[in-house]
């Protein structure tokens, strides 16, 4: 399993659950901060181990589950290794090379075993007691350029989500030509066309945006869905009585909205929105 492979399977959740143990959690910490910023990188583990936990069904109790200081010190030990070492071809290549990240027992260097086990420590972190944890850069990614990074892969659920949207679109079509007469005999007919073009193609764009990653696209389609569900309820009847295939065409466009938004907004998407930027143009930076 490469690099690629490894990342995409630990953020769509696929990563066999026996193979998931101390390397495979530290290679896709090292993944991670080739691409991002420190702060960005604890995100995503975060946010992903979490996500990661609840697809498998991994209770989260006092002795398992997701321990958020043991991530942090870890992502920090892997931070100061690769500004010390620097990075290898391959994440394997790299933990073959420093041998001392390895060992579990490493944490218990600044930590007493008492105060890592804590329930505090695992709910939230606890600076240590024994010795000083190095500090990682705040705003630099530690990707080298020779060495081109694992591009972080898009979840599933997005892709299915966005997916769900364009066929959304696509039923707009043949509904409105369904609806063509009904409209032919308004008012202002030439009005109506141009709203549903308009309204198209504001649409497909969003969708677009939601497909790059970016957070307020998702947002804005939300809102625009919650605003315009009531006045859909209240003219559902009014389609159906009109013909049965327009309203059948209405209700499964509106179905597959109201799926899509909801899949953009489970926690296994909300990695691919985290940064301020789409993932695309943050890996290109």
């Amino acid at each position: 399993m490469d690099d690629a492979e490894h990342l995409r399977r630990f953020e769509d959740h696929s990563f066999p659950h026996e193979q998931w143990n101390h390397r495979a959690h530290l290679k896709v910490a090292y993944l991670y901060l080739q691409q991002f910023p420190f702060p960005e990188a604890l995100e995503r583990m975060r946010t992903g181990i979490k996500a990661y936990n609840a697809a498998h069904g991994i209770q989260d109790t006092p002795t398992g589950g997701y321990h958020e200081t043991l991530t942090q010190v870890w992502l920090q030990l892997v931070s100061t290794t690769l500004r010390q070492f620097g990075p290898a071809d391959t994440a394997d290549a790299f933990f073959d090379a420093q041998s001392q990240l390895s060992s579990k027992r490493a944490p218990l260097l600044f930590y007493s075993r008492d105060l890592i086990m804590s329930a505090e420590a695992k709910r939230a972190f606890v600076a240590p007691d024994l010795a000083a944890l190095p500090q990682p850069p705040a705003t630099e990614n530690l990707r080298a350029a020779p060495t081109a990074p694992a591009r972080s892969s898009k979840p599933s659920t997005v892709t299915i989500a966005v997916r769900l949207l364009w066929l959304s679109l696509a039923i707009g079509v043949p509904r409105l030509w369904i609806d063509l007469p009904i409209i032919q005999h308004m008012e202002y007919p030439e009005l109506v066309g141009l709203t549903f073009l308009l309204t198209f193609g504001f649409l497909a764009w969003l969708t677009t945006m939601i497909d790059e990653g970016f957070h307020w696209a998702r947002v804005t389609f939300l809102i625009l869905l919650a605003l315009g569900l009531p006045f859909w309820l209240m003219h559902l009847f009014k389609y159906f009585n009109y013909s049965f295939l327009s309203g059948m065409f209405n209700l499964v466009q509106s179905v597959l909205q109201v799926a899509g938004a909801a899949l953009l907004f489970t926690a296994s998407s909300r990695p691919w929105f985290l940064p301020s930027t789409p993932p695309d143009k943050a890996q290109a930076a």
